[in-house]
Order: structure tokens, then sequence, then C-alpha cells
């Protein structure tokens, strides 16, 4: 009995953790969405539109790709963080099977 008093393996920590890393993950991909989204040729007037409108949508489609990227370490990360929680609710379980069997 003192064994099974002094193991605490609190999956509720990971259960946040994985709900946290959902919404980084929502919030990157909404921000890949817009950082992608490219400006017309005449967003920054005639004279600049051969210029700076395809260096800056150039630099919005780099911007959207890291972000997309970002996202999907994100996603596993929460996955891995998901297993982990499994796994240890799995562990605990088995350990206090074991505990009760030494206990009867």
């Amino acid at each position: 009995m003192a064994g099974r008093t002094r193991i605490i393996m609190d999956t509720d920590v990971l259960a946040e953790q994985a709900s946290t890393l959902g919404r980084v993950s929502d919030s990157l991909d909404a921000a890949a969405s817009a950082a992608g989204a490219p400006l017309p040729g005449s967003a920054f007037g005639v004279l600049a539109s051969g210029i700076v409108v395809g260096a800056a949508n150039g630099l919005a489609s780099n911007t959207a790709q890291l972000l997309a990227g970002a996202r999907e370490l994100v996603a596993t990360m929460q996955k891995g963080v998901r297993v982990a929680r499994e796994s240890f609710d799995e562990v605990e379980e088995q350990a206090v099977a074991v505990m009760q069997e030494f206990e009867s």
C-alpha cells in the first residue's frame, strides 16, 4: 500500500499540454493562411509594382510555408504528448493491478 501512495502520474498535465498545442496549431494554421495571401499588382502603386509586389509576395509565400511547417511540428508534438498520456495511463493501470496482486 505504501508503494501505491508514492506513485503519482498526473496525466491531466499532459492533457492540458496537448490542448495547448492544439490551440497553437490552429493559430499557426490561421497565420499561414493570412500570410500566404498574395498582394495585387497595384498594391504599391504603378511605379513600385514591378519591384516591391514580387518581393513581398515571395516573402509572404516563404512565411506561409514556414508557418505551415511549424504547424506540422506542433501537430506532431501534440500527437506525441497524447501518446505519452495514454502510455502513462496504461502503465499506471498495470502498476495498480500488480500492487493489488501483492496485497491479495
